[in-house]
């Protein structure tokens, strides 16, 4: 009886231990310093991951470039990115899921130039900068320039994080650069100018919530769970702008005023725009179509992914379900 007696409790006590293993798995969720994905940070300070029962930590990186090549080399899980982006990924064997839209740009993501040039068609024969090549921001430069008659060769390109653009301005590294908040604000009010913006082109720089298909398919209640996290954060952002702004600005090292001027200039997308956004013939269909053709056109994807891969719409549909 008391070998029996032992017996029982020693795998009693293995499964327990089995069972701490499984719950003290931290789920790596990359974002960078951007505005709009900051509210991921309201999940985390109001213990609303914890609230859906899941561990998350949030790595936060000065470029998105650095979040991707995180992501690349297996040290995260999932990130807060671009949907261009995690195309390109999909091309590149790194095989990725979008489960959420948070948002999508349109005086959030800028063309900033020298306070001599009065518009993008100055910008012929110039340096122009975007941050990492066959990135979003890279298709975001060759896809403004090229709406107003400027291809690429008509111009030197220059291959510069955003949050370095006013930096490479004044060292006269280059003429122009896509950028965002808090480089935006410092650039006018050092009198450089808005030349361009995300939103002549609505819905192309639109952010996404992905994760690494294995992991999906592995764990798709972690999923739902930190998915349904981040839209009870954007309600928090809403419904207490103020309190948002605050954690927002301290969690990315911010002011609050450049973090308010960073969130004014995106759409937040809600469930019902998600459920349509992710259905097969929705705008990130359309949209995603529409990256996947000018990738192709420029040589920079031989291949097309599969949308209906890439698109996984089954975690919005479920939290609308719920309600």
């Amino acid at each position: 009886m008391n070998k029996r007696f032992i017996t029982v409790l020693g795998l009693l006590l293995f499964a327990l231990l089995l069972g701490s293993c499984k719950e003290e798995q931290v789920v790596k969720i990359g974002v960078s310093v951007w505005p709009a994905h900051a509210y991921t940070f309201i999940a985390q300070e109001k213990g609303l991951f914890k609230k859906h029962g899941v561990s998350v930590e949030l790595v936060l990186k000065k470029d998105v470039s650095e979040v991707y090549d995180l992501y690349k080399s297996d040290e995260l899980d999932g990130f807060f990115g671009v949907f261009s982006d995690a195309i390109m990924l999909n091309a590149n064997t790194f095989f990725t899921q979008v489960v959420y839209v948070p948002e999508y740009t349109d005086t959030a993501d800028v063309i900033v130039g020298r306070p001599e040039l009065n518009s993008l068609n100055d910008l012929k024969g110039k340096k122009v900068a975007f941050e990492g090549i066959n990135s979003f921001s890279h298709l975001f430069v060759l896809r403004i320039l090229e709406e107003i008659g400027i291809s690429e060769g008509e111009y030197e390109v220059k291959n510069i994080p955003a949050q370095e653009m006013l930096v490479a301005l004044e060292n006269n590294q280059v003429d122009a650069g896509h950028t965002w908040e808090p480089i935006t604000s410092q650039a006018l009010a050092k009198g450089y100018k808005i030349l361009g913006k995300a939103g002549d082109f609505p819905t192309l720089i639109t952010g996404v919530t992905a994760f690494r298909k294995d992991f999906v398919d592995k764990h798709p209640e972690t999923v739902q769970a930190i998915v349904s996290a981040f839209m009870e954060a954007k309600d928090f952002m809403r419904a207490h702008p103020d309190e948002a702004i605050s954690i927002m600005a301290k969690a990315e090292n911010m002011s609050e005023e450049a973090m308010a001027n960073g969130i004014a200039g995106v759409h937040f997308v809600d469930l019902t725009d998600n459920i349509s956004f992710m259905q097969p013939g929705g705008r990130l269909f359309n949209t995603g179509q529409k990256v996947i053709d000018f990738y192709i056109q420029n040589g920079l994807v031989v291949e097309s992914p599969d949308l209906q891969k890439v698109i996984n719409g089954k975690f919005v549909k479920a939290i609308n379900a719920k309600i």
